[in-house]
């Protein structure tokens, strides 16, 4: 096959590759419905406020997927500002399901150049009027630094999440800059801690009886 045949045949797979990939992936404002891990993911809503040279600047701009080999949801989009641009999507959704969920992790991939931030606000409510706090997350990266992941372990054990998420990029002056395009979100990242099973609980009281019978006898034997 000559090369410039192999480089079509190469590009086109890229873009079928990419397509399929956009495919699985919807708009927020759709307020579409995932189920992964015993989790299901739903009543999605966005509002985004933009200033100057900045993006999003839409609401239907900023897109969400499940992720893939953890249980959560990632959101994407080509967030920027530069030039003294401004630019924040405010996103709530519900996790719910069957999978006690106790904690929480969020990472994205920001980057920054001079006098810019690029930031994710995480907060983690238990009622659905979003007053009783359960946890918050913060990643950021400007000028201090980055910190691209976070995980928060939750003051409970919940069935059912409301979250509250924030993306921030900001830029301060001519020729500043900052951008993030891939926001993920995992829930229970090292594994829900197992709960012990009513039986599982009387056989274990049974061991330590029988410990405890041992014991006694080696005493007395002695």
């Amino acid at each position: 096959m000559k090369t410039s045949q192999w480089l079509g045949t190469a590009l086109l797979a890229g873009f079928v590759s990419l397509s399929i990939s956009a495919a699985q992936a919807a708009p927020v404002t759709s307020n579409p419905t995932f189920t992964s891990g015993g989790l299901t993911f739903d009543t999605f809503n966005i509002s985004v406020t933009s200033t100057g040279q900045a993006f999003p600047n839409a609401n239907d701009q900023v897109n969400v997927d499940l992720l893939s080999g953890a249980t959560g949801v990632q959101f994407s989009s080509g967030f920027t500002a530069q030039n003294s641009g401004f630019s924040d999507a405010a996103i709530n959704y519900v996790v719910s399901g069957a999978t006690a969920i106790t904690s929480v992790g969020l990472s994205f991939d920001g980057t920054f150049l001079g006098q810019a931030i690029a930031s994710v606000t995480e907060t983690i409510w238990a009622d659905a009027a979003r007053t009783i706090l359960a946890g918050r997350a913060y990643v950021s990266c400007a000028i201090a630094g980055c910190s691209l992941s976070d995980v928060v372990t939750l003051n409970g054990s919940y069935s059912t999440l409301y979250i509250t998420k924030d993306i921030n990029v900001s830029a301060f002056g001519q020729g500043d800059r900052a951008q993030t395009s891939i926001i993920t979100q995992t829930f229970n990242p090292g594994g829900p801690t197992p709960v012990p099973e009513p039986a599982t609980l009387a056989l274990f009281g049974t061991g330590l009886a029988a410990l405890g019978l041992v014991r006694r006898r080696s005493r007395k034997a002695a």
